[in-house]
C-alpha cells in the first residue's frame, strides 16, 4: 500500500529495529544524559541545558556523554554519529536531551530518542518539520 502524501519514512533517523538491539533498563544505565545535536541560538534550550550539563560532568555530579554536532553536510558514522552506534549512545543514557527548534518544529530527535530506547529530557515541539 502506498504511503500518505503527508507521511514520510526516514530509516535514516530511526530505523524500525534499533530498540531490539539498543534497549537496557535505566537502572543499569552507565551514563546519566547524552547530549547531542547543534548548539546554536536556533536551540535556545539546548543551549541552557549544555551550560548547566558541562558545569554538572566538571564536577563529578552528572556523568553526561556529549556528542558534538558535525554540520549539516557532514555525514560520518566512524564517530558513531548516526545508525545503529548513535542509538546505542541513546540507549547507554538514562536521560537524552531533546529539544525543539526555537520556531517550535519538532526535530529528528524525536522520533530517534524513543526508537532508541531512550528517555527524552527537553520539550517536544508542536509543529512537524523537516524530516520528522
Amino acid at each position: 500500500a502506498a504511503m500518505k502524501p503527508n507521511m514520510r519514512w526516514v530509516p535514516w533517523h530511526a530505523e524500525w529495529r534499533a530498540h531490539h538491539r539498543c534497549y537496557t533498563p535505566l537502572a543499569a544505565r552507565a551514563t546519566d544524559v547524552f547530549f547531542y545535536g547543534a548548539v546554536t541560538r536556533h536551540y535556545p534550550l539546548r543551549q541552557q541545558l549544555h551550560s548547566v550539563l558541562t558545569a554538572a560532568n566538571a564536577t563529578d555530579r552528572l556523568r553526561v556523554d556529549f556528542l558534538s554536532h558535525p554540520g549539516y553536510h557532514h555525514i560520518d558514522d566512524t564517530v558513531r554519529r548516526t545508525g545503529a552506534a548513535l542509538y546505542a549512545r541513546i540507549g547507554a543514557a538514562k536521560l537524552t536531551v531533546m529539544t525543539s527548534l526555537s520556531y517550535d518544529y519538532m526535530v529528528n530527535k524525536h522520533v530517534e530518542v524513543p526508537v532508541a530506547g531512550g528517555v527524552m529530557l527537553g520539550e517536544p515541539g508542536t509543529q512537524a518539520g523537516g524530516d520528522v
